[in-house]
C-alpha cells in the first residue's frame, strides 16, 4: 500500500512495516504470525489495519506504528478485512465474521 509517499508491507513471517523514500524504515511492528491479508485498502484515517493467522485484527497508528487496539477473532484471518467509514469486517477460517466499529 502506497499512501502520501510512504510504503506500507506486511512480512511473510510477520509483522508490519511502514518504509519512506530509499526504502528507509520509520517503524516495524513485528508478529509471532504471519500478517495474511495485504495491506491494499487498509490504511485509512491515520491508521493501517492488520489480520493475522493467530487469530487477531490489529489497530495500528499511520505515524508510529503504536497499538491502537487488538481484536482477537473466532480463528485465523485469511483475507483482507473490509474497512469503511469506521468499521472493519473481518471474516474468519470457521465462517465467523466481526465487524468493529472503531470509536
Amino acid at each position: 500500500m502506497v499512501m502520501d509517499g510512504y510504503v506500507y508491507i506486511a512480512g511473510d513471517g510477520g509483522g508490519v512495516y511502514k518504509l519512506g523514500s530509499g526504502a528507509a524504515e520509520k517503524w516495524a511492528v513485528e508478529s509471532s504470525a504471519n500478517v495474511t491479508a495485504p495491506l491494499a485498502g487498509m490504511v485509512t484515517r491515520g491508521t493501517v489495519y492488520a489480520a493475522t493467522a493467530d487469530e487477531q485484527v490489529r489497530s495500528l497508528g499511520i505515524e508510529d506504528g503504536e497499538k491502537r487496539w487488538t481484536f482477537e477473532t473466532a480463528g485465523g484471518v485469511q483475507s483482507r478485512p473490509a474497512v469503511d467509514d469506521g468499521t472493519v469486517c473481518a471474516g474468519t477460517e470457521t465462517g465467523t465474521v466481526h465487524a468493529l466499529i472503531e470509536k
